[in-house]
């Protein structure tokens, strides 16, 4: 056996046998209140690292600051920041916090706000001198709705754990969550030391258990025993660098690579009114126009206007209503671009393409689902197809066409919509790209003439 190697971030490694190493990381960092400071609606607290050199991934923080906002009488907001500077933190652009002195966060006195005569939780403050500790209690049925587990603070890894309220049961159910997505899981969530990451991507096809399209640092609990059955409560944290959510029979452990932790907890008490709750942090949804809220056809693979025409009627012949129906990227131009020889397999990305013949008569298979290769091929004929916003393929979706199509659909009372990657083709001489480089056309109330353009594949 190897002897252990210590890394230069103080972890240890292990050999065992052939096996991969085992990193036994460093000593968990511990902080010591040195002041709290009450404020309007809450207080500040002063936080000490009590280990110097402690941290899992790199030294943790010397000094943190910890500030309480009882926003709602069902909402309270907390922010660990760092002490020495500011970090990144979401833009008030982007996500602004509720308004103060809005219905979302009034002021004391006001309808909704915190009552401290008669109040729906209370808060449990650290306490000076002791090591850090923070707990939100509903009064209604004594539950611990949050309460603060191992807490990490370095440069690149922050690391906050709520100990759960409700743990697993003897009969091995619960607890009971909820949230985390965007993820093609259960709806209830495991709680077997499972990961939730937290990393946008747009993956070919719903791979089950793997991170999506969107980051929700949300889980919703629902307690079964005693006064609390049925009630539930909300938490969370307001943070869009990468994580992995661990979710575990007594926990649930928020990890992240930046930021702050900036999170909240809601007190609910029924699931409506604690989803309701998080919907006034981070904003209620958009109402859509009347006939968005009807039954819409949208999917990639419909390759001429008379095809999508024929959509349309097998709709009208089972008399299914139909409200709108859409057009993928099959409708724009394509020009065809010759790629180097390579040899593809089911364990190869996905690539964007037909079904193609060379001049050989090199036959190709491809999967009308993922598009991967499914036949070996090292012929130098596989083509890539190079999508052009803002046109129209004069082959399958001939204008003239497209126009009488759109005019028959309006006549019905339909709508016809045509989605647009937001991609310009890198192509010399192309006409969109040449047009945009040559007037450096303002973008969003920002001068273009101060912009890099940015290059990306796509697809």
């Amino acid at each position: 056996m190897l002897p252990p190697l210590r890394t230069a971030l103080g972890c240890l490694l292990v050999a065992v046998g052939l096996a991969a190493p085992i990193t036994v990381h460093g000593e968990v960092p511990r902080y010591i209140t040195t002041a709290v400071t009450p404020q309007t609606g809450g207080w500040v607290a002063q936080l000490k690292l009590s280990n110097p050199g402690a941290g899992t991934y790199g030294p943790a923080l010397p000094a943190l600051q910890l500030s309480a906002a009882l926003e709602t009488d069902r909402r309270v907001h907390f922010k660990l920041t760092s002490a020495q500077g500011p970090r990144y933190e979401i833009p008030q652009s982007l996500l602004p916090y509720p308004a103060v002195g809005g219905p979302d966060h009034p002021h004391a006195g006001q309808p909704g706000a915190y009552d401290e005569a008669d109040p729906l939780y209370t808060v449990q403050p650290p306490v000076v001198g002791q090591q850090l500790s923070l707990s939100v209690t509903r009064t209604r049925d004594g539950a611990k709705l949050f309460e603060m587990g191992e807490l990490e603070y370095s440069d690149q890894y922050l690391q906050l754990t709520s100990l759960l309220p409700e743990r697993k049961n003897s009969d091995a159910t619960g607890p009971h969550l909820y949230g985390l997505g965007e993820h093609l899981i259960d709806w209830q969530l495991p709680v077997n030391n499972h990961s939730f990451t937290m990393w946008d991507v747009d993956p070919a096809g719903t791979p089950a258990d793997q991170n999506l399209y969107g980051s929700h640092p949300v889980y919703l609990q629902v307690l079964t025993q005693g006064a609390s059955n049925g009630l539930a409560h909300l938490i969370f944290l307001r943070n869009s660098n990468g994580m992995d959510v661990i979710t575990n029979p007594d926990n649930v452990q928020f990890r992240t690579v930046g930021g702050v932790l900036d999170f909240y907890v809601c007190i609910g008490p029924s699931p409506e009114e604690a989803v309701r709750q998080y919907h006034a942090i981070i904003g209620r949804a958009h109402l859509p126009p009347f006939w968005g809220l009807g039954w819409q056809q949208s999917r990639w693979g419909v390759g001429s206007i008379e095809e999508l025409q024929g959509v349309v009627d097998s709709y009208a012949k089972a008399q299914i209503p139909l409200e709108t129906i859409y057009s993928d990227i099959d409708y724009v131009r394509q020009q065809r671009q010759q790629q180097p020889p390579r040899s593809n397999n089911l364990t190869q990305k996905p690539v964007a393409m037909r079904r193609l013949a060379c001049a050989a008569s090199c036959s190709h298979t491809v999967c009308c689902v993922c598009s991967f290769l499914v036949a070996p091929c090292v012929c130098a004929c596989v083509q890539m197809d190079a999508s052009q916003d803002f046109t129209w393929n004069p082959d399958s979706y001939p204008v003239a066409k497209v126009q009488a199509f759109a005019q028959r659909v309006h006549a019905n009372g339909q709508k016809y919509v045509c989605i647009v990657d937001a991609g310009i083709h890198n192509q010399t001489g192309r006409e969109h790209k040449h047009k945009a480089t040559k007037t450096r056309r303002r973008v969003r109330g920002v001068d273009a003439t101060r912009l890099r353009p940015s290059q990306h594949s796509h697809w």
